[in-house]
């Protein structure tokens, strides 16, 4: 049984080691953001996938990316696709993504890592609607040029958008809802 002195102890060292953490993984992945403006961002998600259901949670305000090789970087180390899938709402493709949006910002101050909501998941043959999904849509630079990809946050997949769907695993996802940023 702990007692609350070892208990309190061990609150102060994680909080301690989460703080850490963040600086010792900017500092490993070499972050670098890159600012844009809220407007540069509206724009560019809709003349790339024709998306304008947008929320901008920091309106007015300046949004920060990187660059693509970085960010699969980080995903190739993150955690977050090891996690088990847990149904019921306990840790579903809406924790998944969640959590990716969450970690980019909170350990690399990226705020270009937006919640895609309400995906619909169709059968690639037919069209037909099989379900909905939640995923990540993020920006970043590529060969020199802004771009703007989908993620798969299970995976770790991240394709290029172009238009407002995209063809993974023999399914197609559209982005019918808002993107959350």
């Amino acid at each position: 049984m702990l007692t609350d002195t070892k208990r309190n102890s061990w609150k102060k060292s994680g909080n301690f080691l989460l703080k850490s953490a963040r600086s010792m993984l900017s500092r490993a992945f070499d972050v670098k953001p890159k600012t844009i403006s809220s407007q540069y961002l509206k724009n560019l998600i809709k003349s790339e996938t024709g998306i304008t259901n947008i929320w901008l949670a920091d309106s007015g305000c300046n949004y920060y990316y990187l660059d693509l090789d970085t960010v699969l970087d980080i995903l190739n180390y993150d955690l977050i696709s090891e996690r088990e899938y847990l149904d019921n709402g306990r840790f579903d493709c809406d924790k998944f993504a969640r959590a990716v949006y969450t970690r980019f910002n909170y350990i690399y101050g990226v705020n270009t890592m937006a919640m895609a909501r309400n995906v619909e998941i169709r059968n690639l043959k037919t069209d037909e609607l099989m379900g909905y999904h939640r995923a990540n849509v993020f920006v970043a630079e590529d060969e020199g040029k802004l771009k703007v990809f989908y993620l798969e946050p299970q995976t770790d997949m991240a394709v290029e958008l172009n238009g407002s769907s995209v063809e993974l695993f023999e399914k197609k996802y559209v982005l019918a809802g808002m993107l959350d940023f």
